[in-house]
């Protein structure tokens, strides 16, 4: 979104092009009734942003026996059982960024990461927002991740923000 009034308004001899965001973070998700954060596309999410899912070596990695290697799952890109809305989980790596912390911040020890780009996401017609929990701020939900959209999902994955050792990433 360009903001011409205000390039003319302070005098910048160069036109500057303000983000997306139009609202400070953290972000103020929407919640229902019952206080749980409402499935919904929050566009200050800036298209750029990436988002970090977790990779659990223990039931996100499979031995692929005809490509001879261990790899991601397409199950890691599962939806939280249960939601309606089929949550997945990640964090907001631009809420991170704000605060000048690494990718992999709230990456359990033991666990791996790998990111995801915001709007190849919101291209397969998923909803993208935040869902902080108590324990995690910069935790967010891509909804919409249904078992016929996990392994699209997986191939949009742009490379690790934490590697696990031996795992490919395919």
């Amino acid at each position: 979104m360009c903001s011409v009034q205000g390039w003319i308004a302070s005098g910048i001899s160069s036109l500057k092009l303000r983000t997306e965001r139009e609202r400070p973070l953290p972000l103020t998700p929407p919640v229902g009734p019952d206080n749980v954060v409402l499935a919904h596309d929050d566009l200050a999410i800036l298209p750029q942003s990436l988002l970090i899912r977790h990779i659990s070596p223990d039931h996100h990695v499979v031995l692929d026996e005809n490509r001879n290697v261990r790899r991601i799952s397409s199950a890691a890109f599962a939806a939280t059982s249960g939601d309606p809305d089929y949550g997945m989980s990640v964090d907001v790596n631009q809420l991170l960024a704000e605060q000048a912390l690494p990718a992999g911040h709230v990456v359990p020890q033991g666990m791996g990461a790998v990111s995801l780009i915001v709007a190849d996401l919101r291209g397969k017609g998923l909803r993208v927002g935040s869902d902080p929990t108590p324990t995690n701020e910069f935790h967010g939900q891509v909804w919409g991740v249904k078992q016929a959209t996990r392994k699209a999902v997986h191939r949009l994955v742009k490379g690790w923000v934490v590697p696990l050792s031996g795992v490919a990433l395919l």
